[in-house]
């Protein structure tokens, strides 16, 4: 009997399922900027950005962009609880 009890553990330990996670949504915002002075913030969509400094001619400012985007499903391995005999 001990032996089949283990053999049926063993088997639940084994047995894992699969979960579709899916992502519906991202957003982004910079905040609190330090120092305050000279810095630039655009928090309208779809790109937003931060930006700094003082360009040389014919160029951009330094700056940070970030441009949410949503992956694709993606399906993951969820392990069950373990089994305590």
């Amino acid at each position: 009997m001990k032996f089949r009890s283990f053999l049926l553990v063993l088997f639940l330990a084994t047995v894992a399922s699969a979960a579709t996670i899916t992502v519906t949504s991202a957003v982004g915002e910079w905040q609190n900027p330090t120092p305050v002075a000279g810095i630039t913030i655009d928090n309208t969509p779809p790109t937003i950005r931060v930006s700094w400094g003082t360009p040389l001619p014919g160029d951009d400012q330094s700056a940070y962009e970030f441009t949410p985007s949503i992956p694709p499903p993606v399906m993951q391995a969820i392990n069950p609880p373990p089994v305590t005999p």
